[in-house]
């Protein structure tokens, strides 16, 4: 049988330290260190040697086939090790010695025999697997040790050739090539050890002239550069300059350290002198005259470093390039994976990243380039043909300018072939783009042609869409649109808006009599194409839209405010819980991300400070309430919140950023329902989180005190209590640790899943009847399902609001059919309800009403109790509860503009007064609630299907609640 080793197994093998001497084991060799030389280890005695024997047999017989194999790569590459440090030991030998030779022979033989099975089990090399045991141990050798290597048998060719006629024949090409790496090696190492610390200390002194403003300390670069100079000169060889002197230490140079050096030796880089640190170098050292270091060798060990700092440089660059396109260009040649379109500008990134940390701008290869694009069009043009079209065919306009920027500074013939690709990929997308804006523009003519307003803005919006691809393809590449389509769009825009106008509007921006015309997502689709139409004609009165705003914001706004004001009361109260507080900050700010989605779906462009403005303004007016209602005792229970601060709100305002960074480690991809749910989490997070910097700095500024210090939010450690721990578990979805390092999903995915297809589960057809209810004073007969008329007329349990377009393109809103309408109220705000939801679902309203009723909830109840023990609905004790009675349900139905029926349900059950609990054992057992205080609430989100049968997940479920057990 064949056991496979891979190249990785051997490449760890031969990197192992394994502590064994440098030099070889003393009574191996003749040879013995001058004073100051590294020491030698000792041999092992008998003893010692015979029980190493014995446990090695021992462990090779209990290890498998692979082990055996695998420990055999470490016992090779162990005495690959030991054979690098013997032959060193072996090289220090006197030249011209035949003894010295000859242990150099054996050591040289006994090293080949123990790497050619490492470099054929890793599909490599002698030298490479020698390299890094030879690198361990020159490094750690002495100046004393490097001089007698450099003096022995590998001094010249003439002694080389002498050890290796003392080899077989066979052996001799691989010996010499053994040999020629050690001799380049320990020359390198001496160029380290020899030039390493002029260098730091030049690095060092660069540093602080650039903490000083350019300022160079001469008297002490001089000493670096006579250093550096005298060192340099006794190991340059004829032919040789400077830079090859110095690049073996620049090789062992960090990063940083070389960005340093770079910027220093830089001509780029002026100081506040006006002059580089380089050029007020030269200039103080020459005027200090002939006493001073002489200013040729001086200039000419600054050029030299100057030019191995560039050479190492332009070395990591290359690999940089190699090590950022690689991926991408493995990604490329997998058919089936989507390459990102901004792939080229990411490859920028991480060049751009490498570059920066070397301070590559400073290199004069660079000189009037920008480096990133530079390195990326090189990174471009080492693609095959075929991968560079399919890159550049899928990149957007930023990477497509990238790549087209970077081409002037290529040499030939990667410059025309770069050119070529680009052209023929712009001018494929160019064309591309243009037929979509054709194809949009023709489906807006038909929406305009049948008057469906709805339809005009999608279409607007999507127009918008492309005519911005089309826009920015064109300015990257320097080809404005053509007059002739910007003539046709500017005739299609104003067309559009027609429609749209109110009676008072004919002409001009639209008023906002127009915009009251439209729905919430009309509204916002406007606006969101208004960026890109408005330079061919769509424009609004901007005193309308910021009255639209308010107006369409006022209810969730209020609310917000109310929640608010509600949360300041219950702060105030000495019986205040945990769990009291954790439910009304989340309401507080539920309400208001819900104003901020709305302004989001209004087309508003909702950034960190819009949250913090509205957050402001919910706090603010809500504590000028606060004081309106306590009166005269406002300041008084201001003060005494503040004094409870810490207990009641403290460690779930220190908590809520530290919820939403536990909580995003739960995210996993797009369209998956369970991220999505935690997406929607985070935002209430957020929105919570500025909310309580809010509140807590203006019941500051509402309650002056001379010896109060600010609040700062970030710098306690959270601890949250077992009881907040189980509020927060209840009102945000999440379990969470004290310390609220870790979270987890309350609702599991397969939970959500089998809850998700309750929800969504076509109900069965019955019999309808007819519900006669006034429709604006007139009995209108209306088809329902028997099971709706009963829940939502008789008991009053279902309510529903309804908003789109009829079929006649009227605007449709109803939202008298609220939750608690008093039952003389009920039967005209049924009959508008119901013909305003005829008006916009059409034949689908009886259909829909066999989903609107309590079965919808019982199949909810029905999907929390299945799920026995694991149930996310807990009590504080952290027992599984199980809510029973009739629930009320509402349901937002809307028609959107691209036509699609969607419904936002909401099922609670408030003022809950008893349940059950389900022991281990599965025993039920009766539990009594303070009905006040506790609530179970569940709201998602759905489509519809034209005919009102079929239903999916539009937005995923949230489950809130609130138990609160009696004495």
């Amino acid at each position: 049988m064949t056991i496979s080793i891979g190249a990785g197994q051997v490449k760890q093998a031969v990197s192992t330290n394994f502590q064994d001497a440098p030099l070889g084991r003393i009574g191996n060799l003749a040879f013995v260190g001058k004073p100051g030389a590294t020491p030698r280890a000792p041999s092992p005695n008998l003893l010692q040697r015979i029980g190493a024997k014995i446990d090695a047999i021992i462990t090779y017989i209990k290890a498998s086939p692979q082990q055996r194999a695998a420990q055999q790569v470490v016992s090779n590459a162990r005495k690959l090790s030991a054979d690098t440090g013997a032959l060193l030991g072996a090289f220090t030998g006197v030249q011209g010695d035949a003894g010295a030779h000859g242990k150099a022979a054996s050591a040289l033989a006994g090293l080949l025999q123990h790497a050619a099975p490492l470099a054929q089990a890793g599909r490599s090399t002698t030298s490479t697997v020698i390299a890094p045991a030879l690198t361990r141990h020159l490094d750690q050798l002495k100046p004393v040790d490097l001089d007698a290597l450099r003096a022995g048998p590998l001094a010249n060719e003439h002694s080389r050739q002498l050890v290796l006629d003392k080899l077989d024949p066979a052996q001799r090409p691989a010996a010499a090539a053994v040999m020629d790496q050690i001799a380049t090696a320990v020359e390198k190492q001496t160029a380290i050890q020899a030039t390493a610390r002029p260098v730091a200390a030049i690095g060092a002194l660069f540093t602080a002239a650039a903490k000083a403003g350019g300022a160079i300390d001469v008297q002490a670069m001089d000493a670096a550069l006579e250093q550096l100079s005298a060192s340099a000169g006794l190991l340059k060889r004829d032919g040789q300059t400077l830079h090859h002197v110095f690049a073996p230490s620049m090789e062992r140079m960090s990063d940083a350290d070389l960005s340093t050096l770079s910027k220093g030796l830089s001509h780029k880089t002026p100081g506040a002198g006006g002059q580089t640190p380089y050029d007020a170098l030269l200039a103080a050292s020459d005027a200090r005259g002939p006493d001073a270091v002489h200013a040729g060798a001086r200039q000419e060990a600054l050029d030299g470093l100057q030019a191995a700092v560039a050479q190492e440089i332009t070395k990591r660059l290359d690999h940089a390039v190699i090590a950022a396109s690689t991926p991408l260009q493995v990604k490329l040649m997998d058919r089936s994976a989507d390459v990102r379109p901004d792939a080229i500008v990411q490859l920028g990134y991480a060049l751009g990243d490498k570059a920066g940390a070397l301070g590559a701008s400073e290199l004069a290869a660079f000189s009037g380039r920008d480096v990133v694009t530079a390195l990326t069009a090189r990174a471009l043009t080492d693609l095959p043909d075929a991968l560079l079209d399919r890159l550049l065919g899928g990149a957007d306009a930023q990477s497509l300018a990238r790549a087209q920027a970077g081409i002037a500074g290529l040499p030939e013939p990667r410059q025309t072939a770069l050119r070529a690709a680009v052209e023929m990929a712009h001018e494929n997308r160019i064309g591309t783009l243009t037929a979509q804006v054709d194809q949009v523009h023709g489906e807006l003519e038909t929406a305009v042609t049948k008057g469906d307003r709805g339809a005009i803005t999608l279409k607007l919006q999507e127009l918008a869409g492309a005519v911005d691809q089309l826009r920015l393809f064109g300015t990257a590449m320097g080809h404005p649109i053509a007059d002739t389509t910007q003539a046709a769009l500017r005739d299609i825009v104003s067309r559009a808006l027609a429609p749209l106008r109110a009676d008072s509007n004919s002409t001009g921006p639209l008023s906002e009599a127009s915009l009251a015309g439209l729905t919430k997502h009309e509204f916002g689709n406007l606006r969101q194409a208004r960026g890109e139409l408005g330079a061919y004609g769509l424009g609004f009165d901007r005193p309308g839209v910021t009255a639209q705003l308010a107006a369409r914001t006022l209810d969730s706004t209020t609310r917000a405010e109310q929640a608010a004001t509600q949360l300041l009361h219950t702060l105030a109260d000495p019986r205040t819980s945990a769990a009291d507080v954790v439910r009304q900050v989340r309401q507080l700010s539920s309400e208001t991300a819900a104003t901020l989605t709305t302004l989001t779906t209004l087309g508003e462009e909702i950034g960190a400070d819009d949250i913090g403005r509205v957050a402001a303004s919910v706090v603010g007016n809500a504590l000028t309430a606060f004081r309106a209602e306590a009166g005269e005792g406002a300041a008084a229970q201001l003060a005494t919140i503040l004094e409870r601060y810490d207990e009641h709100i403290g460690p779930l305002s220190e908590a809520l950023p530290m919820m939403r960074n536990a909580a995003a480690s739960l995210v996993r991809e797009e369209g998956d329902p369970d991220s999505d749910a935690i997406r929607q989490t985070l935002g209430v997070l957020g929105t919570g989180s500025f909310l309580m910097q809010a509140l807590r700095q203006d019941i500051e500024a509402a309650s002056p005190q001379a010896d109060r210090v600010p609040y700062e939010f970030g710098i306690r450690d959270v601890a949250l209590s077992p009881e907040m721990q189980s509020a927060v578990a209840g009102e945000f979805g999440l379990r969470l640790d004290a310390g609220v390092e870790t979270a987890d999903a309350t609702l599991s995915v397969t939970q959500r899943a089998a809850l998700d297809s309750l929800l969504t589960e076509t109900p069965t057809s019955k019999l309808p009847v007819i519900l006669t209810v006034p429709v604006n004073g007139v009995p209108t007969d209306f088809s329902v399902s028997r099971s709706f008329e009963l829940d939502a007329f008789q008991r009053h349990g279902v309510s529903f609001t309804v908003s789109g377009r009829g079929p006649d393109g009227q605007l449709v809103q109803a939202s008298s059919l609220r939750p608690g309408i008093p039952a003389q109220d009920r039967p005209a705000a049924m009959g508008e309800s119901l013909h305003a939801l005829q008006q916009v679902a059409g034949e689908a309203l009886t259909p829909l009403t066999e989903y609107m009723h309590q079965q919808l909830s019982a199949g909810l109840l029905m999907g929390l109790v299945g799920m026995e023990t694991d149930s996310p609905i807990r009590l504080p004790s952290g027992e599984t509860f199980e809510p029973g009675g009739q629930g009320t349900m509402n349901f937002d139905i809307e028609r959107l503009p691209e036509g699609r029926l969607m419904a936002t349900v909401t099922v609670a059950y408030n003022n809950l007064s008893s349940g059950f609990t389900l022991g281990a054992d599965g025993e039920r057992s009766g539990v009594m609630l303070d009905p006040g205080k506790s609530r179970v609430e569940a709201q998602f989100s759905i489509n519809i299907s034209d005919d009102g049968r079929v239903f999916e997940m539009r937005d995923p479920l949230h489950l809130r609640y609130t138990l609160t057990p009696t004495p």
